[in-house]
């Protein structure tokens, strides 16, 4: 039994047992990588990837996913190069835009989904194409220079020249959300929902409700990505930030032991995930590999390699519990 509950410790906090491997690894290939400045880069970047992240495991657990995420933090943080430099706007509103684009962009998406009973997939598909779409043509093209420390601080602000506020803040609510999930009666009936809707109905709780809480979280969260990486690309806005960014999300949620069928998983992990992810992708840009090989085929290998260990952390975690839960004869 003790084995067990070993194994089980194990499979429940891989995430943190391959960070310190991780470590280890390019501590001893590279000295400069346990230098302070680049563990202060590497808690930057991954606070960048932090809030999308969350937003994804929080519809994941809840039996649901949304592959536009990554579309509504570029567009977010599109819209606010193009207001700051074509409107009037105070600063704290241009501010405020994105987290309300991204609240508006979930809440929609729940009421499809939650109440319309609509697929998820299908829909945040479609959304993906839309928000793409708007995103270029509200860029057109263009190169944005957003240079006002006010608009820029969330991503780029430092607090005592040490961690940026954009790593405290995505560490903080990911805390919060963590804390609310996981003990009050709302977040039990989350994971209720997405281990099994039926079972969650006779229980009681608000599918539809459930639905539109998580996908109005996750937008705003995106939306919230999306201002951060204005400040963390000094301003330089183009129509293609944040491209991309939810396969890093993905990987991030699949070693942080998020069940992709729903219903399993510790929020607090995902700050491991993302972490792990940006350690790799800083490792081996240190060690002169390629930004080619860095940025784009790791990223796809890391990808492959998540949706197996999806799949098998899954199985491991089934077989030590049915091994735990069986009595010795």
């Amino acid at each position: 039994m003790e084995w067990e509950r070993k194994q089980l410790l194990c499979v429940e906090n891989l995430v943190w047992i391959l960070i310190v491997i991780t470590f280890i690894i390019f501590s001893v290939l590279h000295h400069s990588y346990f230098a302070l400045n680049t563990l202060i880069s590497i808690l930057q970047a991954a606070g960048m990837l932090a809030p999308l992240a969350l937003g994804l495991g929080i519809c994941v657990l809840a039996g649901d996913f949304d592959v536009s995420l990554a579309q509504i933090a570029g567009l977010s943080a599109v819209l606010v190069a193009w207001l700051w430099t074509y409107s009037s706007l105070p600063w704290f509103l241009i501010l405020l835009i994105p987290l309300g684009v991204g609240l508006a962009i979930g809440t929609l998406y729940g009421v499809l989904i939650g109440k319309g009973g609509m697929n998820p997939f299908l829909i945040t598909l479609g959304g993906y194409i839309v928000w793409d779409s708007l995103k270029h043509y509200i860029g057109g093209g263009q190169y944005f220079n957003v240079t006002d420390s006010k608009i820029l601080f969330p991503g780029a602000a430092r607090i005592m020249e040490g961690l940026f506020v954009s790593s405290v803040v995505s560490i903080g609510l990911l805390l919060l959300i963590w804390f609310f999930v996981k003990y009050t009666r709302i977040g039990t009936g989350i994971y209720a929902v997405g281990a099994s809707v039926e079972t969650a109905r006779r229980l009681g709780i608000n599918i539809d409700n459930t639905k539109l809480l998580v996908h109005a979280l996750a937008g705003t969260l995106a939306g919230l990505c999306g201002l951060f990486y204005v400040g963390y690309i000094g301003g330089q806005v183009t129509s293609w930030v944040a491209e991309g960014e939810i396969f890093p999300a993905f990987v991030a949620i699949a070693i942080a032991g998020i069940s992709i069928t729903g219903g399993r998983g510790n929020l607090l992990h995902i700050l491991g995930g993302v972490i792990f992810y940006r350690m790799i992708i800083t490792g081996t840009i240190m060690m002169g590999i390629s930004f080619e090989f860095s940025e784009y085929i790791i990223p796809g290998i890391l990808v492959l390699a998540a949706v197996v260990l999806v799949n098998r952390l899954d199985v491991f975690r089934d077989r030590i519990l049915s091994r735990t839960l069986t009595p010795k004869r």
